[in-house]
């Protein structure tokens, strides 16, 4: 069995190399790749795709799922057949046309949704959006057949195999409620001041930032970007930053987000290779360490004394405009309450939107009123209504409850992180004490289990509200 074990571990690493394949045209098309070049990427994504299916056969299901009887695993096979016995699952149950057609509609919707950005119109990427929304639909009812959940909840899976959907309905439930008494005694602000910087000066702060975090040139690229996002594998990471010059603020908070991201992978990549202990991580996990970066550490005092330093800037003033109270133009320009706000109607709208109970047609609207309902806050257009994030355009349904959730999670790490931190935190000793506590243990436990552990609780909105009312 020794044997076996060994073999199904190559057939994990031949995948490693093809999603680090499909991860890097990915990566090319959202920096590099001609306009014209959409309908060969995807192509040429839905056959990597292919060969990435490929690997995962009902042979190694079956030979996975004897391994794990084994009694001498150690933690790293262990947690690794566990991942890979759901992922294979869920591979196989849905058939390989409707998989090759969904890969091909991702790459062409996004292109899509790119030039109604650009015209500030929906109309552009309605149709293409409407054929993806059925294909995630048909894919979401073949996941969840023979199984004791939703389609909604089987798609969730996708990004994180602990998601619960009755889970997440009450949390979320619960912290809108609690945090509109919140914003009721703390009523918006406004905007915040602005710290214009020339996009040359503000790609030197992000560089200095992710040096200061530990990221070093050799293996790191950054570029302009229209969504920030962050692409990796072992001794490549890639960033993606959308550069402001009216202010630097939102390029800083990004750069966190993202740093959070690559700091998260390097370590994960470092220990664990292209190992299902590094690819398959949870995205509540993931997300859960790009906030505590943004929006505890990033917006804390310690976070604006790091800014301040760069900027040569009142640091009491930095944190007072990383923290006021606003809707925001969109879910990133958004302050933590109102970010939280802003996730949660997501969370609602694309549940509709797979249950068939939204039409795509009438999406532009809904949005409207929604924002209005969950944000008290009017988009002045396209770009700040529907079209403003890019998840849905690829087919990411089931991934915006990742943020909300990782952001409960983000913060009770931060409380326990504080608790334990002597003086004002600051970059290395937060990113330390992650290193130590959190992140390869948190590839082999999961994130339930790591909050048990640590923190000796279960996931709750305390420690998030608490940051919040301390703003």
């Amino acid at each position: 069995m020794a044997k076996d074990l060994n073999e199904i571990k190559k057939i994990w690493k031949e995948a490693g190399v093809i999603q680090a394949s499909i991860n890097l045209l990915r990566w090319d098309e959202a920096v590099m790749m001609p306009a014209c070049g959409a309908s060969v990427r995807a192509a040429q994504l839905a056959w990597l795709n292919q060969q990435l299916r490929s690997t995962c056969s009902q042979k190694l299901l079956d030979d996975m799922q004897e391994a794990r009887l084994m009694t001498s695993l150690d933690d790293e096979s262990r947690r690794g057949l566990d991942l890979m016995i759901g992922k294979c699952r869920r591979t196989l149950a849905i058939p390989a046309k409707l998989d090759h057609e969904i890969v091909r509609m991702q790459s062409l919707t996004e292109k899509k949704w790119r030039a109604a950005w650009d015209q500030n119109s929906f109309g552009p990427v309605a149709a293409d959006f409407e054929k993806l929304v059925l294909l995630i639909r048909e894919k979401g009812d073949y996941l969840k057949e023979g199984e004791d959940f939703s389609s909604y909840e089987a798609l969730a899976h996708e990004y994180d195999a602990e998601f619960s959907l009755s889970e997440t309905v009450s949390l979320f439930s619960d912290t809108e409620n609690r945090l509109n008494s919140l914003l009721l005694e703390h009523p918006a602000q406004g905007q915040a001041r602005r710290f214009p910087m020339e996009r040359r000066k503000q790609k030197k702060l992000v560089r200095d930032l992710m040096s200061s975090a530990g990221l070093t040139e050799s293996s790191l690229r950054i570029d302009s970007t229209r969504h920030p996002f962050t692409e990796s594998w072992p001794g490549d990471i890639r960033i993606g930053i959308n550069y402001d010059e009216h202010d630097v603020l939102p390029t800083y908070l990004a750069a966190m987000h993202e740093a959070g991201h690559a700091l998260y992978d390097a370590s994960l990549f470092h220990a664990y290779g292209l190992g299902p202990c590094a690819r398959e991580v949870g995205m509540i996990m993931h997300e859960g360490m790009a906030l505590l970066w943004e929006n505890a550490f990033g917006r804390s005092h310690a976070g604006a004394s790091f800014l301040a330093n760069i900027l040569e800037e009142d640091p009491h003033e930095i944190y007072r405009s990383l923290n006021v109270l606003s809707p925001g133009k969109s879910r990133i320009h958004a302050d933590v309450s109102h970010y939280m706000l802003h996730i949660i109607m997501r969370f609602q709208m694309e549940m509709d939107l797979l249950s068939g109970c939204l039409q795509v047609r009438d999406l532009p609207q809904v949005w409207e009123e929604n924002s209005v309902r969950f944000l008290k806050y009017r988009p002045a257009s396209m770009r700040e209504g529907c079209l403003q994030d890019i998840h849905w355009y690829l087919g990411y349904f089931g991934y915006f409850p990742c943020y909300g959730l990782g952001q409960l999670l983000g913060m009770q790490l931060w409380l326990q992180f504080t608790g334990a931190c002597d003086g004002l935190p600051d970059v290395l000793s937060l990113e330390n004490w992650l290193k130590e506590h959190v992140y390869q243990r948190s590839a082999l436990t999961g994130s339930g289990q790591l909050l048990r552990e640590l923190c000796h609780a279960e996931l709750r909105p305390e420690a998030f509200l608490q940051v919040c009312g301390s703003c």
